[in-house]
Formats: structure tokens, sequence, C-alpha cells
């Protein structure tokens, strides 16, 4: 296990995130982190909307599982990283407003998985958050030597 929230661990999650072009393309930004804690945002754009205007739920879903992976990344060892193995999302209410947060957090590590949770929140124009969605996630700890990265 890593130890506390150190500079390595800082870049190691930020080379983490950035490293997913998936994320990039909806313009993730990395809000905080902590060990066994993360907190990612996406503003809101009408590419990222359904129909109705809110944001769809497959950008929700995603971001769950990416700040669920992220976090999971703040546990393992400097040798590993993290890849999903699976996760469920509860959609609670329509995500109507200018950005979604998603607050992750490591329920229990392992060697070989990690079982994280996630709250998706939607910030509203008066700037209170609304929680839009809840997940739960299992991560794999693997060799980092498997990485497939071409950021």
């Amino acid at each position: 296990m890593r130890e506390p929230l150190n500079s390595d661990l800082l870049d190691f999650v930020k080379d983490y995130v950035a490293a997913q072009g998936f994320l990039r393309s909806i313009n993730t930004t990395l809000e905080s982190i902590d060990t066994g804690r993360v907190i990612l945002k996406v503003r809101f754009s009408k590419s990222l909307s359904q129909h109705t205007g809110a944001f769809h739920g497959g950008v929700i879903g995603a971001l769950s599982e990416a700040v669920m992976g992220a976090c999971a990344a703040t546990v393992v060892g400097k040798d590993q990283t993290v890849v999903g193995v699976e996760y469920k999302v509860n959609f609670l209410s329509p995500a109507v407003g200018e950005a979604l947060i998603a607050q992750g957090e490591v329920m229990k590590a392992g060697r070989s998985l990690t079982v994280c949770r996630a709250t998706v929140k939607c910030l509203q124009e008066d700037g209170t958050l609304e929680v839009v969605a809840i997940a739960q996630g299992t991560m794999a700890n693997v060799s980092a030597k498997l990485s497939h990265s071409k950021a």
C-alpha cells in the first residue's frame, strides 16, 4: 500500500487521470486528491447532454467509474495501477445544471481488488449541489507494466 498522500502520489493520480483520453474529451478536471478520496468535475456542454437537456447518463456512469478508479489508484503500490472490474450506478434524478462533481471514496483496499463508492452531484445555477447518482465499483490492482497508455 502507498503511504498517505505525498507528492509522488499526487503526480501519479494526476497522470492516471490525464492519461485517459475519454476524460480529456469531456474536459474532466481533477479537483481534489487525498489518500482514498478523489473529486473530479465535468462542466456542462451540449455535447454531453441527452435530448432533455440534462447530462447524458453515459457521462455520469463514466465519471463515476473514473472517480472510483482514481481514488483506488491512491492506495495501490508504486508498481501498480488499477482497472475497472465492475460498477453499478443508481440514477436518482436528472442532472440539470452547470457541472457534475463526482466524489470517490475507497471502502476496502485489498491486495488484488479495491472496492469504492461514488456520489455524483450536479452544481445548480444558485450554487447548490444536488445528488443525482450513486455508484459502487470494484477495481483490480494490476502491474503498471501492463499499461498500454499512449497519452
